[in-house]
């Protein structure tokens, strides 16, 4: 009754809704605090699915500012707990690998987006207030196994792919403060997240290959912006459905945080490390499969050796489907979609220094604006978060 009563006030603009939606958030919060305190407590399916909703009522609406910043990421992180408590019997009902599935999904993004302002230095309040300095629980081979078997489509096993890629981040923070100063202790950890990485990009080409192979017409590049007045974006990305969408443009996403991976060890080897085209080997093969009309060979070569530059052409392809997300037959389904992608979009062209950029960040802002004025909350916040170096 939260998520529908927040949800309806905020579409509709009706205040009433709205403070009543604030009062039953905090009844449901408190009712879930003392089941959960409660002795001999275990996380059923029904607490599970109270925890996803009410992260997602926090979307919509919530009582106060630093629930509209932590409260969605907070309620993800526990739910993540939760599960862990569960072991194999989450299997057991479909309501229960369902929920699995939907927080291995917002986990994961969760800890991508902010995972990330923690580890390129933002000087971000809201990570640190959410407590998420450890690696991705989903990364557990036990919890992975079992994620495994309750797959039920391409965008699942997408998430397989990824599910390592926030212990990389992880990782590479924890690296970076032990190896100051000790060029051979740097070395020698740059070159374990250089394999890493390199294995995580196997992992997204041999997902891409079955992906494509599966679904042949899940997407397809008309010529024209992605919105109008956009036309810093050279075309415009369709669908088959938003299933395929989902996949197509959190694949993208993924790739562009690589990318910012691989920039950082470029940064902190400061020449210890060579850096060679092989280390893109998979990217590159991966960019190849790109949709994008106007790249040519001999221009994906040249990416290939700046982390940047590739981080920033996946980032375009995100804004180049946004306007199929934000239309409005997408429902609500389309820009809950589009939040993260975009955001790691945005958070890439923040910190590059060329004009182009600029008005590409401006373009992203512009949609997490739009977001929020039709009800999504949680894009404010969204706009506030960056990596940026002030």
């Amino acid at each position: 009754m939260t998520l529908c009563t927040s949800f309806l006030g905020r579409i509709m603009n009706d205040e009433r809704l709205q403070q009543q939606a604030t009062t039953m958030y905090g009844e449901a919060l408190r009712g879930l605090s003392t089941t959960i305190t409660a002795p001999n407590f275990y996380a059923s399916d029904y607490v599970l699915a109270a925890v996803m909703c009410l992260g997602m009522a926090e979307v919509y609406s919530v009582p106060i500012q630093p629930a509209v910043d932590v409260g969605w990421a907070s309620h993800n992180k526990g739910g993540c707990e939760l599960l862990v408590s569960r072991g194999p019997s989450i299997l057991r009902s479909e309501l229960a690998r369902g929920l699995l599935l939907r927080f291995r999904v917002t986990g994961v993004w969760t800890q991508l987006v902010y995972e990330a302002s923690f580890l390129l230095k933002s000087g971000n309040k809201l990570y640190t207030a959410i407590g998420r300095r450890k690696p991705f629980p989903f990364a557990n081979p036990e919890l992975r196994q079992i994620s495994k078997s309750a797959n039920q489509n391409y965008y699942d096993n997408l998430m397989d792919a990824m599910v390592d890629i926030p212990g990389l981040l992880h990782d590479l923070n924890s690296m970076r403060q032990a190896a100051a100063g000790d060029h051979k202790k740097l070395r020698k950890g740059l070159e374990d997240i250089l394999t890493r990485a390199k294995a995580i990009e196997a992992g997204l080409g041999q997902w891409l290959a079955g992906f494509v192979t599966q679904d042949r017409s899940a997407w397809h590049c008309v010529d024209g912006p992605p919105r109008p007045g956009a036309s810093i974006f050279p075309g415009t990305f369709r669908f088959r459905n938003l299933l395929a969408a989902q996949a197509t443009t959190h694949f993208w996403a993924g790739l562009v945080i690589l990318a910012r991976c691989y920039a950082m060890c470029q940064d902190l080897s400061k020449g210890t490390i060579n850096i060679d085209q092989s280390v893109y080997g998979a990217c590159m093969q991966l960019f190849k499969c790109s949709p994008l009309q106007t790249s040519s060979a001999d221009a994906l070569i040249g990416l290939t050796g700046d982390p940047q530059a590739l981080g920033s052409h996946f980032a375009d392809m995100i804004c180049s489907a946004a306007g199929y997300f934000t239309s409005r037959d997408r429902g609500i389904s389309g820009p809950i979609i589009l939040l993260f992608p975009l955001w790691i979009a945005k958070d890439m062209y923040a910190n590059m220094m060329d004009e182009i950029s600029r008005h590409k960040e401006v373009f992203c802002i512009g949609i997490f604006q739009e977001l929020a004025s039709r009800g999504m909350k949680i894009s404010d916040a969204l706009v506030s978060l960056s990596t940026k170096t002030p």
